[in-house]
């Protein structure tokens, strides 16, 4: 399960030719097996499965309208998949009050969003240019679902180039007992 910073902050938008009339990807992968890496094996590791072979993995993404093409490859470590609705990512925001929640991974107990990212408005993409708060779940010492919030984000990047996000305001001891409940907090943080 990815949160919902991870599904949503970071990404870098692959963009069409400047007039594109249709833009959509159709998107094709091929994997090249024992790929050869070039020079000697050189992994500290020496019980790794590499070697200096691996599986190359290249994604062909092709406008059809704008003629554009983007291929992306790299070493195949593993590949996946899921639905909108366990990954989050894809799925239409949850609007509350003047709010929009933007869900990350879906919690497998309860089937529901771990966590949501907040903005002031519907938008294609959550950036940190929109980004206003965000809630995640926790658990009471019962087990009882309990939501934190927090607003005025901060952000910095972290390892690897990765974003992260604080919040200069958060809920703190203040637990709420639903997204609802949570949205409307940040909403009167917001509005002040």
């Amino acid at each position: 399960m990815s949160n919902a910073e991870d599904l949503y902050l970071g990404w870098t938008e692959l963009r069409h030719a400047e007039g594109c009339r249709k833009p959509a990807w159709a998107a094709e992968t091929r994997d090249e097996w024992d790929f050869f890496r070039g020079g000697k094996h050189q992994c500290p590791d020496e019980d790794c499965g590499h070697s200096s072979r691996y599986t190359k993995t290249t994604l062909r993404l092709v406008c059809r309208s704008c003629g554009t093409v983007r291929l992306l490859s790299g070493e195949l470590d593993s590949q996946g998949g899921s639905t909108v609705e366990r990954y989050g990512y894809g799925q239409q925001p949850r609007k509350v009050g003047g709010l929009y929640l933007y869900p990350g991974g879906t919690d497998e107990w309860i089937g529901s969003p771990w966590d949501y990212l907040v903005t002031t408005e519907k938008v294609d993409r959550v950036t940190k240019d929109n980004l206003v708060g965000s809630m995640g779940q926790g658990r009471t010492p019962r087990g009882r679902t309990i939501w934190s919030a927090g607003v005025q984000p901060k952000f910095e990047i972290g390892l690897f180039g990765t974003p992260m996000v604080t919040y200069t305001v958060v809920s703190g001891d203040a637990k709420f007992s639903s997204p609802t409940a949570a949205a409307r907090w940040i909403e009167q943080q917001i509005t002040g």
